[in-house]
């Protein structure tokens, strides 16, 4: 996504699509369980096609082993590729403060249309490496934009000092900071050697043991971290932020991690290293992908 590229809230609307998928013999995946806003589109409105995948990967996130793309062909004959990517979904209990994965994991294609009128949307895949194969098309009509649509966000083309949207030309104002959190919750709970209820009072030796259970963030941490960000994401919406810069990189709710990464404590280097295991580069954690979603989301609602 791009770094200033903003989405205006979806309204309801009016839509007509027609979807057909692909019963071609010969195909290594096929897509079943197409989900898509059964209401309208507008121009600048961001939506979304949701499916399961019938295909053999073990890395969903290597483009060498599947790749997903959503061919647009526009109204006025132009055409692009939208990529897909593969999503979990999670469902948060807040009487509990647990975070739990909710259901199977799926692929999305995430597309914002800037023209009116009928689209054409092919999704294609290839596997391991292989040419790409139509699965499934799709015909869409996008109605014209709200008026409070402001467009994509960008150098103002009349004094490059300045950021503008390019469809009403307003002037917009950059004012956040960098929003960066650890993959683990800092709070005594979590702590090397901290004696907690979730243990039944056994010590826990290191921070890495007290947050991971079966190679993946417990539900109680995950809780932690989600409640954490929100809460200073309230606080930075409430107190007139336009612009926010959410870290996804090293050890802040990182999707993979920098192999050379360190923490400078020589006591966490074994730890430092069991947690790098479980964010390999070209890997990227579903976790931390659906927080980044999350705040992008919130930070969307409240026009930032």
């Amino acid at each position: 996504m791009p770094a200033f590229q903003h989405m205006s809230r979806i309204l309801p609307f009016v839509v007509s699509i027609t979807v057909i998928l692909a019963m071609v013999s010969g195909l290594q995946a096929s897509v079943r369980d197409l989900d898509y806003p059964k209401e309208g589109l507008r121009a600048l409105e961001p939506t979304e096609l949701s499916f399961q995948l019938d295909a053999t990967f073990e890395n969903p996130d290597d483009p060498g082993e599947i790749e997903v793309l959503a061919t647009v062909t526009e109204p006025d004959g132009n055409t692009y590729d939208v990529p897909g990517f593969h999503y979990q979904d999670f469902s948060v209990n807040y009487h509990q403060r647990r975070i739990e994965k909710a259901g199977d994991p799926f692929w999305k294609v995430r597309w914002t249309p800037r023209q009116v009128g009928r689209h054409q949307l092919l999704i294609r895949v290839a596997v391991d490496g292989a040419s790409s194969e139509e699965v499934a098309h799709a015909t869409v009509s996008v109605e014209p934009a709200s008026e409070e649509a402001g467009g994509f966000i960008g150098i103002d083309p009349g004094n490059p000092s300045y950021f503008s949207y390019d469809r009403t030309g307003r002037t917009f104002w950059p004012m956040g900071y960098n929003l960066f959190h650890l993959n683990w919750p800092p709070f005594g709970f979590y702590k090397p050697g901290a004696r907690g209820p979730k243990f039944g009072g056994v010590l826990k030796p290191t921070l890495f043991d007290s947050i991971y259970e079966h190679g993946e963030v417990t539900p109680e941490a995950r809780f932690e971290v989600f409640d954490a960000l929100m809460g200073r994401l309230r606080k930075t919406a409430s107190s007139g932020a336009t612009a926010l810069r959410i870290r996804l990189d090293s050890w802040w709710q990182a999707l993979e991690i920098y192999p050379g990464a360190t923490i400078a404590d020589p006591a966490l280097a074994d730890t430092v290293e069991r947690i790098k295991a479980l964010y390999p580069v070209g890997r990227y954690d579903p976790f931390s992908a659906w927080i980044a979603d999350q705040l992008l989301s919130f930070a969307e609602e409240r026009q930032m």
